[in-house]
């Protein structure tokens, strides 16, 4: 037998004795039952497993997409930074140059 409410398989006399108001069944029945759940629950994860295998290649395409994207955006702004930094440069130099020149006249 087996005791459903104390989820235990118990003898003949362990149920008159102890398990008597207790839901028991056939433990034959329950282990069948069992069985069959873990083959389904079995099957449940391989087939997840499969899947997850066949989107775990496109995942790690899509990630490095973003880090190549991520590198272009930083690429771009220190082209940028650069640019402006070297206009500034030119900027002081001409301005410096002007206020050089006043102070000489």
């Amino acid at each position: 037998m087996f005791c459903q409410e104390c989820r235990a398989a118990i003898c003949m006399m362990c149920f008159i004795k102890s398990h008597r108001t207790h839901d028991c069944s056939d433990i034959e029945e329950v282990s069948d039952n069992l069985r069959g759940l873990v083959v389904t629950d079995t099957d449940k994860v391989t087939n997840f497993l499969t899947k997850t295998e066949k989107l775990l290649p496109r995942i790690e395409k899509r990630k490095n997409d973003v880090i190549n994207h991520l590198a272009d955006i930083e690429y771009e702004i220190n082209t940028a930074a650069e640019k402006l930094i070297a206009a500034i440069q030119r900027d002081k130099a001409k301005l410096l140059s002007a206020v050089g020149s006043i102070r000489l006249n």
